[in-house]
């Protein structure tokens, strides 16, 4: 084996995990964002049970007994702890995706610099 066939082989080699890593980094953003998509439906579904709620236990007008109020305000506080869970998640997603981002711009900076890397071997092997 020639020293021109192992630099190819090696290149190539490289070159092929590099894009694995990238294939799989990418199946995790993806996967990533299904599973907060879905989480975030469960979510707004449970808020909108506990709207139905809160709109059988409202006064039937303005003047009249409020004998739900307690249980009204116990279903308002379960409202906005979902809200602020759904706050979290989106926060979480957000700094989840923005380290999967990171991970996949030093992949392609990898990549680069080994495409780079061989064209440089390449032309000093050749002269």
């Amino acid at each position: 084996m020639n020293l021109d066939d192992l630099l190819g082989t090696l290149h190539r080699d490289r070159i092929t995990s590099l894009r694995r890593q990238l294939d799989a980094v990418a199946r995790e953003i993806n996967t990533r964002r299904l599973v907060s998509a879905e989480h975030h439906l469960n979510l707004y579904e449970q808020v909108r049970h506990i709207d139905e709620g809160v709109l059988r236990f409202l006064p039937q007008n303005e003047w009249s007994a409020d004998p739900h109020l307690i249980l009204r305000d116990g279903l308002l506080r379960e409202r906005r702890a979902l809200e602020q869970e759904i706050t979290d998640e989106l926060r979480q997603r957000w700094r989840d995706l923005q380290a999967l981002h990171a991970e996949q711009r030093r992949l392609h900076e990898e990549l680069l610099e080994e495409f780079a890397q061989y064209e440089r071997q390449s032309r000093i092997y050749e002269s």
